[in-house]
């Protein structure tokens, strides 16, 4: 959808609306739909037996794929694909000029920040929902909400370091590479040299416990706050 921040402006006339109508574009279905795939595979050797006939408690299907270490790469990369780089191309190709021009500066870092955030905090709820849809086709059960809140957190935490990464590089597509190098190199570090840091470890940032939810929000906002002060700089650099 390239008109709803440039000619179509006065049609979607707040943060909210602007934010929202990012959600029907293709990147963003995509990402909901890898999300299910990606945790049916985190499942392992449970899927065939699910397959096969086998039943396990969805709490416990559940809890397995959410936590599941083929997330250190996937979890990255579908958290910036809604809109990780969106910030990055109006930079790059003139289009926060009018948009500047139309809503303000304040406005436009509102919202660019806020529909990075909803945007990959969505995608994977929708992603979550399909995914345990698609379990109980062959069990039954219930799972807590609580589950999904240090993924929920780490998508936004991921969203945030791939638009911060195109920032600095100025190119779209580390938008997408940066969170999964960062991820991986965060998960070799934790098990090559500090064993005992968890925090250190986003594979583990998904399994919770421990004040790790407590953490990540911590985190979250801090990431936020440096975002916000990132784009603000590029925008004052380009415009």
């Amino acid at each position: 959808m390239t008109v709803f921040w440039g000619t179509d402006m006065e049609k979607y006339s707040t943060i909210w609306l602007k934010t929202l109508a990012r959600i029907p574009e293709r990147w963003f279905f995509l990402s909901a739909a890898l999300t299910v795939c990606a945790l049916w595979a985190g499942l392992g050797p449970e899927s065939y037996w699910l397959l096969r006939g086998g039943r396990q408690e969805i709490s416990w299907l559940m809890e397995k794929a959410l936590a599941a270490n083929a997330n250190a790469l996937s979890l990255p990369l579908l958290s910036v694909l809604p809109a990780g780089a969106q910030a990055r191309k109006e930079l790059s190709g003139g289009a926060v000029r009018n948009i500047l021009f139309r809503c303000g500066t304040g406005k436009y870092l509102a919202s660019r920040t806020v529909s990075l955030m909803l945007s990959a905090v969505l995608s994977q709820c929708l992603g979550v929902a399909g995914f345990a849809a698609l379990l109980r086709i062959f069990t039954d059960g219930s799972f807590s909400a609580g589950l999904i809140a240090p993924r929920l957190l780490s998508a936004i935490i991921f969203a945030l370091t791939g638009s911060a990464g195109a920032l600095v590089t100025r190119d779209a597509a580390c938008g997408y590479v940066i969170p999964a190098a960062v991820c991986f190199s965060l998960s070799m570090l934790r098990s090559r040299f500090w064993t005992g840091a968890a925090w250190l470890d986003p594979v583990r940032w998904l399994a919770g416990g421990g004040g790790m939810v407590l953490f990540l929000t911590v985190l979250l906002a801090v990431l936020a706050g440096g975002y916000l002060l990132l784009l603000y700089w590029e925008v004052c650099k380009n415009v």
